[in-house]
């Protein structure tokens, strides 16, 4: 037996395509025995009939204007939700660098934050003369 899913999305199809004997049989089929599938397949009546009494617009320009701004619209703020993600990503990058010092040194002393704090004066003579 097939599910619940299954059968709603052959009724979707079967108001956008023409379906194949098998799939129409199976809709039917689930059609006669499924109360809430039945209900389903009224609503898409409804609804289908009324894009259908909607009237069609006045002009292509008018058309076309309304899909420009919708581009524009979205252009306008896909740019801002990046820079929220690349905010948070920073901070995430900023609290983990942080608290992989603190982890290590045991505290934020300038020393742990910069890595010298183990270094001895003969070791920074040696790290200037390899560059």
């Amino acid at each position: 037996m097939k599910d619940e899913a299954y059968y709603q999305g052959l009724l979707a199809r079967s108001f956008d395509e023409e379906l194949d004997d098998g799939d129409r049989a199976d809709l039917e089929q689930a059609l006669r025995t499924s109360f809430e599938l039945r209900q389903q397949a009224g609503q898409y009546r409804k609804l289908r009939e009324a894009f259908r009494s909607m009237p069609a617009p006045e002009s292509k320009a008018f058309t076309d204007a309304v899909m420009q701004k919708v581009k524009q619209t979205v252009a306008d703020r896909v740019p801002v939700r990046w820079l929220y993600w690349a905010a948070a990503a920073s901070i995430a990058v900023i609290l983990l660098a942080g608290g992989s010092v603190y982890w290590s040194a045991g505290s934020f002393s300038p020393d742990a934050l910069v890595g010298v704090s183990e270094l001895a004066p003969e070791d920074a003579v040696t790290l200037l003369q390899a560059y």
